[in-house]
């Protein structure tokens, strides 16, 4: 399924939501997110440190994690 339709489908349930690769994959996953305004049921990660950074200056109030080999680089 797609983002969208997993969000519409459990509307009640909290997801952890990875970013890959993919180009603008950060700001299609934060507009599907704000579109539904499930900002309050997601938690965002990636092992990627700079699509941390994006979601950090693009999203700064949508809580993030690092994965423990990632985060132990920074």
């Amino acid at each position: 399924p797609t983002l969208e339709e997993a969000l519409n489908a459990a509307p009640d349930h909290r997801f952890l939501i990875e970013t890959k690769n993919g180009a603008g994959v950060v700001t299609k996953t934060l507009e599907t997110i704000a579109k539904l305004g499930a900002q309050d049921r997601v938690l965002l990660a990636s092992f990627k440190p700079e699509h941390m950074a994006e979601l950090a200056q693009a999203a700064p109030d949508l809580p993030r994690c690092f994965d423990f080999t990632s985060g132990a680089r920074l």
